[in-house]
Parts: C-alpha cells; sequence; structure tokens
C-alpha cells in the first residue's frame, strides 16, 4: 500500500476456513498506533492514518485456543505522489 499522510489505510483481516476453533482473538499492532484486539468476528477492518512519511507496518495477529498465527503488512506513507509520464514516439 502507498499514499499520503492525507490518506486513510484500511486493512482487512479474514479468517478462512470459517468453520474454525472460536472464540477467536484478532489484534492489530500498528506504528504509532495503540492496539486494538477484537473478540468473536471471523472478518474485522482497523483503519490508520499517519501523519509522517516513511514505512509503517500493521501486524495482525489472530488466536484461538490452539494456535496463534499473524501476518505483517507494510504501508509506504510519502509526502507526495507524482504522475509518471511516458512519452510516445511516433515513427
Amino acid at each position: 500500500m502507498m499514499g499520503t499522510p492525507a490518506d486513510v489505510f484500511t486493512l482487512t483481516a479474514a479468517i478462512s476456513p470459517t468453520h474454525t476453533i472460536t472464540p477467536i482473538t484478532l489484534t492489530w499492532a500498528a506504528d504509532g498506533f495503540s492496539t486494538v484486539t477484537r473478540t468473536g468476528a471471523l472478518t474485522d477492518s482497523a483503519a490508520f492514518q499517519w501523519t509522517s512519511a516513511g514505512v509503517h507496518a500493521v501486524t495482525v495477529t489472530v488466536q484461538n485456543p490452539g494456535d496463534t498465527i499473524s501476518a505483517t503488512h507494510s504501508v509506504l506513507v510519502v509526502n507526495a505522489l507524482f504522475p509518471v509520464y511516458l512519452p510516445i514516439i511516433l515513427k
């Protein structure tokens, strides 16, 4: 994911298969934010908005009575996005 400090980044975690052992706890941990823990949902979303440029990490940890799984996603925040123009050369 890439955007500017004005952008809100929404990430979604979906647990599959849906017949997994419950209860399920999802914990969101993102650079610069307090952790958020939610229980009982097989799908969950979290939104983050960073005010500083850089690469920020978001980790979601899913836990049930038998397993713990984590996944980390990187978000690149830049001060400005510039369009890229490719020249068309006719011969």
